[in-house]
């Protein structure tokens, strides 16, 4: 059994960072009857976030890499070692299927790396009257933001760039991958900032419609289990006129998040 934990943004990072402090003291996950999971039990971690560079995001890769190595000295081969400190395995994509090039914990994102918003909807090639559109729709702020530093807590940039998700070699590998008798999906961001809060909603929906297009596969089931942890405004954001972010907005997008999942995203989890 395994289970891929998308983690999306900082918080994702953050929040799946006290996951592996958990697994290393010695913490293993339970079913349903009390018992700890067995069966060649595994977590594959999937970081998704543009901003390559995040300190966050970097920490975490070398504390993941760090912890998979000890568990490989520690337990070898050994599927079902039961509990102990580092006893539970952890995988990149790269462990579950070879032919996926890179072997560490981040998705990669198409098509995003190194470009401004307004270079990636290609502005400057738009008729005039769709310029001035997009005028309308973002502020000069989001119109030259640098994606590869993140979305600044806009989520109206964020949803646009992350559609691209969906031509992600790593996507494709995932669903060749995923058991739906036996694997879980599980999805952790925030929804208050820009990645997490573009992203959740964008990955949930896909990955289960992708899912579900194989229903009749044995493999791959629109009935694999897709839980979410979503997280609400836990800092503040120190006075800087300069910074994008404004954290007087961080209520107002989490209850219009709220809604929106509440109508739209429950039957999908």
């Amino acid at each position: 059994m395994r289970v891929f934990v998308f983690g999306i943004g900082g918080t994702g990072a953050r929040v799946i960072t006290q996951l592996v402090m958990h697994l290393s003291a010695g913490v293993r996950p339970v079913g349903e009857n009390g018992e700890i999971l067995k069966d060649d039990f595994s977590i594959v971690p999937i970081m998704v976030d543009p901003h390559a560079e995040c300190e966050a995001l970097v920490s975490l890769g070398e504390l993941l890499n760090d912890y998979r190595t000890i568990h490989k000295r520690i337990y070898g081969g050994i599927k079902d070692p039961g509990r102990g400190f580092f006893s539970v395995k952890i995988e990149t994509m790269h462990d579950v299927d070879p032919s996926v090039t890179h072997d560490d914990f981040t998705f990669r994102l198409s098509n995003i790396s190194n470009k401004t918003f307004k270079n990636y909807i290609g502005k400057d090639l738009m008729k005039p009257e769709n310029n001035m559109f997009m005028d309308f729709l973002f502020s000069k702020t989001e119109i030259n933001t640098e994606m590869s530093e993140g979305f600044y807590g806009s989520p109206n940039i964020g949803c646009v760039a992350l559609n691209s998700f969906g031509d992600s070699a790593d996507l494709a590998a995932f669903k060749k991958n995923v058991r739906s008798n036996t694997d879980k999906v599980y999805f952790i961001g925030s929804i208050f900032g820009g990645t997490g809060a573009s992203g959740l909603p964008l990955f949930i929906t896909n990955i289960r419609h992708m899912l579900r297009k194989g229903e009749d596969d044995s493999e791959n089931s629109g009935k694999t289990p897709i839980g979410a942890l979503v997280v609400m405004p836990y800092f503040k954001i120190g006075d800087d006129k300069d910074s994008p972010i404004n954290d007087s907005d961080f209520m107002v997008k989490t209850r219009s998040a709220l809604s929106y999942y509440e109508s739209n995203m429950n039957h999908l989890i």
